[in-house]
């Protein structure tokens, strides 16, 4: 992907996957969310530069917020912790041998 392309005011869905490093499922899952908009031009479904521009920033914005609400390392909290057993899982008990 260059500037040269980026330039363009209309691009196709296969560069917009390319821009997004994703594969077409992902980019229609994605459109029906409505993070990415589309337009269609005849036929063809299409994607401006600014919607491009603007579905990146939301992207990034969305990661940021999961990023966030979860925990820095989940496997460290203990089952006993998740389900409020006293059982320590195995994994944490040592060997015995």
């Amino acid at each position: 992907m260059n500037s040269q392309q980026l330039s363009k005011k209309f691009h196709s869905v296969a560069y917009a996957c390319d821009f997004f490093d994703v594969g077409r499922t992902t980019f229609y899952s994605l459109v029906k969310r409505k993070i990415i908009k589309t337009a269609k031009i005849g036929r063809r479904t299409v994607v401006t530069t600014e919607m491009l521009e603007e579905a990146a920033a939301l992207i990034v914005a969305l990661s940021l917020t999961d990023a966030a609400d979860k925990p820095e390392n989940p496997t460290s909290i203990h089952q006993s912790e998740r389900t409020g057993s006293n059982v320590t899982p195995a994994s944490e008990r040592g060997s015995h041998g």
